[in-house]
C-alpha cells in the first residue's frame, strides 16, 4: 500500500505511471508495466479510493492498455492487471464508467485454457459484482451464458446467482427480461452443473419477481412445444 492523501497526488502518480503502462508490451518492458499496474493499485488502496470521480477520470484513458495487459500471454502481467481491475471495484457504484470494458474482458478471460487464469478472472468477476452492486453486469452475463465456452457459461451462471442474491428487486427491475433469458439459456445447457445452478437462479428469480413467474413459465412451455411440435401450433 502506498499512501495517497489527495486526488491531485493520485492524478500525478497515474500520469507518471502511464508513461510505462501505455507502452506496447515487449520482452524488455512487460515487467515494468506490471510494476506500474501494482503501483496504481497500491495508491488506490492507500487512500485514493476516497476520490471516486478523480480516480475514474485518471483510469479511463488507460482502459485500452490495462485491457491489453489483462489479455497478455505473460501470466504475471495478466494477473497484475486483473488485480488492479479487481481492486478498482472498491469504487462501488462509481465504477460504472469502467465496467463495460473491464468486466467484459474478465469474462473473456474465463474462456482461456489456464485453470489458474480462469480462477483469477472468476474471483475478479465476483468481487466486481459484490463491491459495485451494479445491475449493468446482467447483460454481460446474459451474453456469456450463450457462449460456446463451458467454463465461461459456468462462471456466468454462478455470477448471476450471486447478483440475484445480493441486489434488490428495485436494483434489478429493469433487468428482469435479461434474467429470464439467462434462466432459459442455462436451463437447457449441456453441462449438468450449469443446469443445477439454473434451478437456484430460478428460485431466486421467483422470490424477486413473483408476479412475472406465471407468464414467464407459460412462455417457456409454449416455446418448448413450438420447438418440439411446430406444426401443431399453427392451427
Amino acid at each position: 500500500i502506498s499512501q495517497c492523501d489527495s486526488a491531485a497526488a493520485f492524478a500525478r502518480e497515474v500520469k507518471d505511471a502511464a508513461q510505462i503502462i501505455e507502452q506496447d508490451e515487449t520482452e524488455q518492458n512487460w515487467d515494468k508495466i506490471g510494476r506500474e499496474l501494482q503501483r496504481v493499485a497500491a495508491l488506490f488502496r492507500g487512500g485514493a479510493y476516497e476520490f471516486e470521480v478523480e480516480v475514474v477520470a485518471a483510469i479511463r484513458p488507460l482502459t485500452i492498455p490495462i485491457v491489453n495487459a489483462m489479455k497478455s500471454e505473460r501470466s504475471r502481467l495478466s494477473f497484475e492487471a486483473i488485480e488492479l481491475v479487481s481492486t478498482l471495484a472498491g469504487l462501488g457504484r462509481a465504477y460504472e464508467p469502467l465496467l463495460r470494458n473491464f468486466f467484459s474482458t474478465l469474462l473473456e478471460l474465463c474462456t482461456r485454457t489456464s485453470k489458474i487464469l480462469v480462477a483469477r478472472a472468476q474471483a475478479a468477476v465476483m468481487r466486481t459484482i459484490e463491491e459495485t452492486r451494479l445491475a449493468a453486469v446482467v447483460p454481460h452475463l446474459r451474453d456469456a451464458t450463450k457462449d460456446k465456452s463451458q467454463s465461461l457459461r459456468t462462471v456466468a451462471s454462478t455470477a448471476i446467482l450471486r447478483v440475484l442474491n445480493i441486489l434488490s428487486r428495485a436494483e434489478l427491475n429493469s433487468k428482469a427480461a435479461d434474467i429470464e433469458e439467462i434462466i432459459k439459456n442455462t436451463g437447457r445447457d449441456s453441462n449438468p452443473a450449469v443446469r443445477q445452478i439454473s434451478r437456484q437462479v430460478f428460485e431466486a428469480y421467483q422470490l424477486l419477481f413473483p408476479e412475472r413467474v406465471d407468464a414467464y413459465v407459460t412462455l417457456l412451455r409454449f416455446n418448448l412445444r413450438l420447438t418440439r411440435h411446430p406444426a401443431s401450433l399453427l392451427h
